[in-house]
């Protein structure tokens, strides 16, 4: 016969019908699915809408995630909105249904028959909360649903093992526990959801404990250094029949028998003592020196060297090995826990744990569990004085976190009094900032008065501040504080912070200016080159130009003038900047200026602009000369309407229009480049050449030409030379001829060498040798050159 799932369609009438009954859905925006879509009234904060639609005003991250909306204070009245009620109440409700089905598994003995198929279940379903929690509402109810599949399973084996041989397992353990079968020759590691069976000792070590649960929910808890072996088990929970039978080697046990057993038939063996059960919770502490009994329900007679005592209720005995035991005596009643109440939710794990003192204690022990019955214990500690901090490692900050805890006195012959009642703490771990938006005002708004009404909302249970100053919140998390404004632009910070310290911090630039105070200012230019020369009043090069300046934010900019065909406009950004294109009609032109802010604020200014395309004129005082024999050329003169002057690319300093420079010169030609600009970028560019020749003229060779025939008597001498800058057209010379000196001028001739003529004496015989010649440039350079 085909099976058919009425759960999906079960689970769509649950939501619908939850949502018609209490008025929070239209019937007709339901039918058939899974999101529905509002538009969003006046004042409706999304923790409204997810209070109405969800159920929940804290699922209003589904919102956002459902309308791919990073903040609240993008959601503005108006909007559509998407809800995702399908999902939502889906998860919720299949959440709801497996956290059932494991506690009926649980209590039908699912730890012990099934240990692993129902942590499966619980690790599933633990999961599939993380996921409602992130908002992966889908994802939250496929795990719900594995975990009650698998819930299920756990509870029909529990069903079908009902009436076999009972065993036992370690519900939980703390550090290192062993256990020994009687086959096996070394102890082994023991870990949590083992099977413990007839015949196998268990043992802890330092600082261990381990909790035997056994199938009737009965438990007994190992403290650390104490060693146990079970006997016999027998259980039959359909019939109500149970036999367990537990030897105490050595250490300390505490025994919480179920209550729908027969307590008579729990026996609890200490060599030298022999006991009588009819309690149904009790301690023992076994050592060296002897057995502490403590008994806190019903009555525990126990017997030893032939006497025997029966402790009741809130009553214990101590027997040294082979002794008596000690006449009953009143335990240490239990100690009045202080702080915190019982309740309370904290945010941090270094909580002080306070109690009053008791008579006669010598110590405390402080115990902390995840169980109000403190079937497994998460922590526990002696201390020596009334108070404690809770340990920082527990809370492991995944989900919110629920502890037990209470404090049990310990009297010098260390018999455990009776424990405290139990308080809870729930703790959080909660690293989310705290919801907060600002309605009004929008960033950068510009107002013409002194006082702005700042509204938002937030989480009722936070510390709200507006510039430092506390503001209460209304029952609905609404806020409105009224602050009154400097003049200027004001920085508002408002800051919300939750109970676990988170911080919130939002900022709002509002700026209180009077009519007049509206800012403009033209002091930047793009595009063609533009120059203001005094407030109002602009140099252009070009007619075609793009003016750039700042005013207050998002302020809207209008340029008129009568000659151009219509108006320019721009947008101020949020710092204010703008930029406007402008079109000249004339060489000079004036321009109407509008601001209007975005509260409606205007300011009217006018300005000139002129165009100015003519290029700076350079002056020199002196010629620059083409050639010069010293190293430094110093220049003087004047530059007109320029605003920088630079010689070969370097800066030159303008006074009053008038420059004074000096160049150190290479030798050789040496290039001058002069270039003034003006504030438009009008440009002019001068360019000279300078040799610098501080070298004489170069002698290159010479020669002596003698007359022959009838013209022996005439002599002439020639020079060739070499000068960079032109040598002049006479050089003086000097001859001997015999005994005798001969002086004159050689000649350049048109060839570039120099030419002198000198008579020889008749008779002949006379020795002609040239003796010196003095070469000169057009520069001053001169030598003297001596044979």
């Amino acid at each position: 016969m085909k099976t058919i799932d009425y759960r999906p369609a079960i689970i769509r009438f649950i939501a619908y019908f939850l949502l018609i009954s209490y008025g929070l859905v239209n019937p007709a925006d339901c039918i058939g699915k899974k999101i529905i879509t509002i538009k969003v009234k006046e004042n409706q904060g999304i923790r409204d809408i997810s209070r109405r639609y969800l159920d929940d005003p804290n699922r209003w991250e589904d919102v956002l995630r459902a309308n791919n909306l990073k903040s609240p204070d993008e959601i503005k009245p108006r909007m559509i909105l998407r809800i995702p009620v399908g999902e939502v109440f889906q998860a919720k409700h299949e959440l709801e249904i497996s956290g059932k089905i494991i506690q009926q598994a649980t209590m039908a003995g699912a730890k012990i028959f099934t240990p692993k198929i129902i942590a499966k279940a619980i690790q599933l379903r633990n999961s599939a909360l993380l996921k409602q929690k992130s908002g992966n509402l889908h994802e939250s109810f496929n795990l719900a649903s594995s975990a009650a599949i698998e819930g299920k399973k756990a509870l029909k084996v529990c069903i079908s093992k009902q009436d076999v041989p009972a065993q036992a397992v370690v519900h939980d353990r703390r550090g290192y526990v062993h256990s020994r079968k009687p086959s096996d020759n070394l102890w082994k590691d023991v870990y949590r959801n083992d099977i413990l069976h007839e015949g196998e000792k268990i043992r802890t070590l330092s600082e261990s404990s381990c909790d035997i649960l056994f199938r009737n929910d009965s438990r007994l808890r190992l403290k650390e250094n104490s060693q146990a072996l079970i006997q016999k088990m027998r259980a039959n929970l359909l019939e109500d029949k149970g036999e367990a039978k537990v030897s105490l080697v050595k250490g300390d046990v505490f025994a919480l028998l179920s209550s729908g057993q027969k307590n008579e038939r729990f026996q609890l063996d200490i060599p030298g003592v022999k006991t009588k059960v009819d309690s149904k919770y009790f301690w023992v502490g076994r050592d060296k020196h002897g057995t502490r009994f403590a008994n806190y329900d019903g009555k525990l007679e126990i017997s030893s060297a032939g006497s025997k005592v029966v402790l009741k209720k809130n009553q214990g005995s101590v027997i040294l090995h082979n002794k008596k035991p000690t006449s009953p005596r009143k335990l240490l009643a239990s100690p009045r826990l202080l702080n915190p109440e019982s309740g309370v939710a904290e945010y941090n794990v270094n909580i002080p744990l306070t109690w009053e003192s008791v008579s006669g204690a010598d110590h405390y022990l402080l115990e902390i569990s995840h169980s109000g019955s403190f079937s497994s214990i998460t922590y526990s500690r002696e201390v020596q004085v009334p108070k404690a901090l809770f340990p920082d490692n527990l809370a492991d900050g995944s989900l919110p976190n629920l502890f037990y805890w209470r404090v049990t006195a310990v009297s010098s012959d260390k018999l455990r009094g009776q424990s405290s009642e139990a308080r809870f703490i729930k703790i959080t771990q909660d690293d989310k900032p705290p919801f907060l938006v600002l309605q009004s005002p929008d960033e950068g708004l510009l107002i013409s008065n002194n006082m702005v009404d700042i509204l938002g909302m937030t989480e009722t249970d936070s510390l709200l501040t507006i510039q430092d100053q506390p503001v209460d919140i209304a029952a609905n998390g609404k806020f409105r504080f009224r602050q009154k404004l400097v003049e200027g632009t004001n920085s508002i910070i408002v800051k919300a912070i939750d109970r676990a310290g988170n911080i919130t911090k939002l900022k709002r630039s509002v700026t209180f200016l009077a009519e007049h105070k509206i800012d403009l200012t033209f002091d930047r230019f793009s595009g063609q080159g533009l120059h203001q020369t005094m407030p109002g009043h602009f140099v252009v090069s070009q007619p075609s130009i793009s003016l750039a300046g700042k005013t207050n934010p998002d302020c809207s900019i209008t340029v008129t003038s009568p000659g151009t065909a219509a108006p320019a406009r721009a947008t101020a950004g949020s710092n204010g900047l703008f930029q406007i294109n402008l079109k000249m009609t004339a060489p000079k032109q004036m321009f109407n200026v509008k601001i209007v802010s975005p509260s409606g604020v205007e300011r009217h200014a006018s300005i000139n602009i002129e165009i100015d395309d003519k290029a700076p004129v350079i002056h020199f005082d002196e010629k620059i000369p083409s050639a010069i024999r010293k190293k430094s050329l110093s220049m003087k003169g004047k530059v007109e309407d320029a605003q920088r002057f630079y010689l070969n690319k370097s800066p030159v300093s303008l006074q009053d229009g008038q420059f004074s420079t000096t160049i150190e010169l290479k030798p050789g030609l040496n290039r001058l480049s002069f270039a003034a600009s003006d504030w438009v970028g009008n440009l002019v560019r001068i360019e000279k050449e300078v040799v610098f020749d501080p070298a004489p003229p170069k002698l290159l060779k010479y020669k002596i030409v003698l007359g022959k025939g009838e013209d022996e008597t005439q002599a002439s001498v020639i020079v060739k030379a070499k000068d960079s800058t032109g040598l002049i057209k006479t050089a003086p010379f000097m001859v001997q001829i015999g005994k005798q000196s001969h002086t004159g001028h050689m000649i350049l001739s048109g060839s570039g060498n120099y030419m002198g003529h000198f008579s020889i004496p008749e008779g002949g015989g006379h020795i002609v040798k040239f003796k010196s010649v003095t070469l000169s440039d057009y520069l001053g350079n001169s030598k003297e050159y001596r044979f």
